[in-house]
């Protein structure tokens, strides 16, 4: 541990990231333009990278045990992380992903093919294959981290997946992005935000079962946007949003069950 480590702070980084995500963000709906469109993707690039940026500044400052490299290896180094656990993963995004269409061939009586969109924006699958990376270094490798210095990792992934909801909400006034096309309080918009609450219990576990890595997390959420992408339902619906989100919440409620003792107890 590095001599200069000066214990945690959990919500100067959770409430830091989000203002500095949101004047960003807020500044960049307010523009009216595209994320796209010079100059707003800039705004938009930063709002993305804040998470990881302020992550590494309370790591430079001593508020994480280790260095930059000691924290950027636990982010990024796949070798951290045992085989069986990858495989774990893969098979997490193998239901979270082929789930809701199996479902919603038999519900709809209609075929896979006929039911998925095969070719999404390119742009939507290269933003959501980094949002792993430009996400998670935050997310679960600082916060999550120093959350369950006082909270047991369920209560911790809670809160977590309360601020990661609360930081999408300026991308939802901005026009191009994903959640924008979902619309702002619509039925999309309430079960987006739900699937973000119950899907971080499952990063969380994933996290801390392989032995606080958030290298595994990184991936999880870069595959999963990027699979979710490729393999999507054509339309939107309220039964469409319902199946994505049981198939999600199954996945956490599932690992919650089987877990139960180890997610409810204080892990330092």
């Amino acid at each position: 541990m590095d001599d200069k480590f000066n214990n945690y702070r959990p919500y100067i980084y959770l409430f830091t990231t989000l203002i500095i995500t949101w004047l960003f963000w807020f500044g960049a709906a307010a523009t009216g333009q595209g994320w796209l469109q010079f100059p707003n993707i800039i705004l938009t690039i930063l709002g993305f990278i804040t998470p990881t940026v302020v992550a590494v500044i309370m790591v430079k400052f001593g508020y994480w045990p280790g260095n930059i490299q000691a924290f950027l290896d636990n982010c990024f180094n796949p070798f951290n992380v045992k085989i069986k656990w990858y495989l774990v993963m893969a098979a997490a995004l193998l239901i979270l992903t082929g789930g809701p269409l199996l479902i919603g061939s038999i519900i709809f009586d209609q075929s896979i093919h006929q039911l998925a969109s095969f070719s999404p924006p390119t742009v939507f699958i290269l933003v959501g294959l980094m949002a792993g990376v430009i996400e998670e270094p935050g997310w679960r490798g600082y916060g999550q981290k120093a959350l369950q210095q006082y909270y047991s990792p369920l209560k911790s992934s809670l809160i977590i997946g309360l601020f990661w909801a609360l930081w999408h909400l300026p991308l939802f006034l901005i026009a191009g992005t994903y959640q924008s096309a979902i619309g702002l309080f619509s039925t999309g918009f309430i079960f987006f935000n739900l699937g973000i609450l119950v899907g971080s219990i499952f990063y969380g576990w994933l996290y801390n079962i392989t032995g606080q890595f958030a290298v595994i997390a990184v991936l999880y959420h870069g595959l999963g946007n990027m699979f979710r992408e490729l393999l999507s339902f054509s339309g939107s619906s309220f039964q469409v949003h319902l199946i994505e989100f049981s198939v999600e919440a199954f996945i956490s409620l599932a690992v919650i069950i089987m877990a139960w003792d180890y997610l409810t107890k204080k892990h330092n």
